[in-house]
């Protein structure tokens, strides 16, 4: 969930969907310092497409060693969610 506070406080909080959610496990959120991305560590994995170019293989190949569901760095852009609460807040003003 993400959640802004304004002049009168806390607003509702949001769910952030599967961009954010995996049906995994998600852990250890952090705002990068300009509050614009959200790191977190995660166990899910990139999807695998099929039928695939040889080129798509070799990246999957490729990234096998990290795509493995332990835990690793995922990142999210916030603008969607940043873009939207500063739409609605110059709505109410």
């Amino acid at each position: 969930f993400i959640v802004f506070r304004g002049k009168h406080g806390w607003g509702t909080p949001v769910h952030m969907g599967t961009v954010v959610n995996a049906p995994g496990s998600d852990a250890e959120p952090r705002l990068s310092p300009d509050g614009k991305t959200l790191y977190f560590s995660s166990e899910r994995l990139v999807p695998s497409h099929f039928p695939r170019t040889r080129r798509q293989a070799e990246r999957d190949n490729a990234a096998s060693v990290w795509n493995n569901g332990q835990y690793n760095i995922w990142r999210v852009s916030l603008a969607p969610w940043l873009d939207a609460n500063a739409a609605h807040g110059s709505a109410q003003r």
